[in-house]
């Protein structure tokens, strides 16, 4: 079990994948997770405690849903309905992120729109405030295909 410090919190880490690991297929985690390797699929935190921390080398390819976000790579695909979404300084997104609270460090980046949800909303509700970002010379991004179930990979 590993400890991670954001601010004054303190989030246990159950899961964790290196940076030499990559997966193809989808994730069902509980509690915490941390990610260094690559995952094309779709990454779902189970329960009110799921908290997912990808580590700078880490490079997602698909729907990332959990309470707690916490990106210090890179993700290709939305962030769909998290209580907390903490990009980091080197953080990028390419996708839409919906959110109750949001932090973002100076040199964070998203491409996508942002979508403020209350704490009692459930993703399909419709009263959503919307927030377009782009960064110099681009386009919102455009949605990520879903991949097929698992596989993985070694090297």
């Amino acid at each position: 079990m590993f400890f991670l410090k954001s601010s004054q919190k303190k989030w246990v880490i159950d899961s964790m994948l290196n940076k030499k690991t990559a997966i193809t297929g989808d994730i069902t985690f509980e509690g915490g997770m941390r990610i260094d390797g690559k995952v094309i699929g779709n990454i779902t935190g189970i329960g009110d405690n799921s908290t997912l921390f990808l580590g700078p080398s880490a490079q997602i390819e698909g729907e990332v849903q959990a309470k707690k976000v916490i990106v210090a790579g890179c993700i290709l695909g939305p962030i769909l309905g998290a209580q907390h979404v903490h990009i980091q300084k080197n953080g990028k997104i390419v996708g839409n992120v919906s959110y109750c609270t949001i932090q973002m460090e100076e040199g964070a980046s998203v491409q996508g729109h942002l979508q403020l949800i209350s704490a009692t909303q459930s993703q399909e509700s419709s009263k959503v405030q919307e927030v377009v970002v782009r960064s110099k010379n681009s386009e919102p991004a455009k949605p990520v295909q879903h991949v097929s179930p698992a596989k993985v990979l070694t090297s």
